[in-house]
């Protein structure tokens, strides 16, 4: 009997030690995974964005598909209706980068060109030599729209290039402008990295109001602004935007990126929702069934989807891929789609009702640029420029290659799309400093031209976001407008 308790006893206590190796090994592994997770979301890659600063079993809607005319008329949200104008960043809500112009010719002649200065601005990281362009009719006046690098916003009689007004936010203005025609007279509305949108008077160059994401302090960190949206929804016209505020003090340290919506009319807020601790890229706006989203993507690889009416969560996908490109929609064989590209080298798909993912599509290095959407009766493919030098065209149903157009150097803008001689083509600029027109269907290069140097010394690779071709319509006659990295304004008709 005794032996029998002695064993017993033994056994207890075998157990009891297995127990507390066990447990042992469980919170070595938790504090590998919290470590790991931390290293992620510091080294700036957030390769689990899910863990970093978000619930991961945040609630997945499930979101009625829009109607399939929405895709017909991409401007149908627009606060702009111009026929042929170019009012926002990649064109329309949707980001689909085509404009309703068509180029009776391949060979393209120079219209004008305008510099602001002479003078070069010191380069710091993080800056870009002009936004990208927008352009509309202003009270009978065709005007093109575009930060620079001298902290003003400029604009340009589209018909001369003359300068016709200036306006200065008291920061940079990276983000492309957007335009929105209000009862009360037209508006330009500017994300400036000092923290602050901006309604300015699109005839006058005047400021009308102004919102403040967040009051100064000498340890604010100028802020990443994406390119607003401009959407009218019920009547009210409101402007989204991403904002991320970097307050780098001691005592109130603050990392957030948030998506804003603002009425666009004065300037007062509606209501804002933070995403995360890291950039949030320019959103699209489109109507679900009967009810306004929101989608946005964040740098640390996760898309969300946002309802427009409250800034409430409806579903969120992460990609653990980082990311700087935004997201387009798009209808592909009857089936939408949402696309963005990571720096992953990799072009997503995602079902626009949940989040989930239809296709994933390599690249050969980043796929920084928003991808444009080449959609017509011979040709249905997904479009995006790449730092691997390449332009690549996927198909938009199933993500297959369809063709790879090699230019000079990084393929770093977004698309803009438009018909040349009844052909869709890709206007595409490249860091040889070129201006690239090619065929949609097969890539082909149809024309070139190329600007002057770049006019600082050096550049970060992939530090910034650089500007992306616009293509109007002026007095019934094309025009496309490249924003160049010497400092000069090309306009080509």
């Amino acid at each position: 009997m005794s032996h029998d308790r002695a064993r017993q006893q033994s056994e207890r206590q075998l157990d009891s030690v297995r127990a507390k190796t066990q447990r042992g090994a469980a919170g070595r592994r938790g504090r590998r995974r919290r470590l790991i997770r931390a290293v992620a979301c510091l080294s700036g890659w957030f390769l689990l964005p899910a863990g970093c600063d978000r619930d991961p079993d945040a609630r997945r809607a499930v979101l009625q598909a829009p109607p399939a005319g929405h895709f017909a008329d991409p401007t149908a949200l627009s606060c702009w209706k111009e026929p042929g104008s170019w009012p926002q960043f990649m064109h329309d809500p949707l980001h689909t980068g085509r404009a309703d112009v068509d180029f009776p010719r391949e060979r393209l002649q120079p219209a004008w060109e305008f510099r602001p200065s002479e003078h070069v601005y010191s380069y710091r990281e993080g800056m870009s030599v002009w936004s990208s362009p927008v352009a509309g009719t202003v009270q009978g006046r065709p005007l093109v729209i575009a930060g620079y690098c001298d902290r003003n916003v400029y604009a340009v009689d589209a018909v001369t290039g003359g300068k016709v007004w200036e306006f200065s936010p008291g920061g940079h203005v990276f983000a492309a402008p957007a335009l929105a025609d209000l009862p009360g007279g037209p508006l330009v509305i500017l994300a400036a990295t000092n923290r602050t949108v901006f309604g300015v008077d699109a005839a006058t160059g005047q400021r009308r109001w102004t919102f403040q994401t967040a009051d100064w302090t000498f340890t604010q960190a100028p802020s990443f602004m994406s390119s607003p949206t401009v959407v009218a929804l019920d009547g009210v016209p409101t402007v989204f935007v991403g904002v991320w505020i970097s307050d780098r003090s001691a005592t109130r340290n603050v990392q957030s990126g948030e998506l804003a919506a603002i009425r666009a009319d004065d300037g007062s807020p509606i209501w804002r929702k933070r995403l995360a601790s890291v950039p949030v890229t320019s959103p699209v706006v489109a109507r679900m069934g009967t009810v306004p989203v929101v989608f946005v993507a964040t740098h640390h690889g996760v898309v969300d989807a946002v309802s427009a009416a409250n800034g409430e969560l409806l579903w969120e996908s992460p990609l653990n891929e980082g990311l700087r490109s935004s997201v387009s929609m798009g209808l592909a064989g009857g089936t939408w789609s949402l696309f963005v590209g990571t720096r992953q080298h990799t072009l997503f798909a995602l079902d626009p009702t949940t989040g989930a993912r239809r296709w994933r599509a390599p690249a050969n290095y980043w796929l920084d640029a928003t991808p444009g959407l080449v959609f017509g009766n011979d040709v249905n493919v997904v479009v995006a420029g790449s730092y691997d030098r390449n332009v690549y065209a996927w198909s938009a149903g199933d993500g297959k290659p369809v063709w790879t157009t090699l230019t000079g150097n990084y393929a770093y803008s977004s698309p803009a799309i438009a018909s040349m001689k009844g052909r869709l083509s890709v206007f595409q600029m490249s860091w040889d400093q070129g201006l690239y027109v090619l065929d949609g269907a097969s890539g082909r290069v149809i024309w070139k031209t190329f600007s002057g140097p770049l006019m600082w010394s050096h550049a970060f690779q992939g530090d910034s976001l650089w500007a992306s071709p616009a293509v109007t319509r002026v007095g019934g006659k094309p025009l496309v407008l490249f924003p160049a990295c010497d400092g000069r304004l090309y306009a080509f008709f």
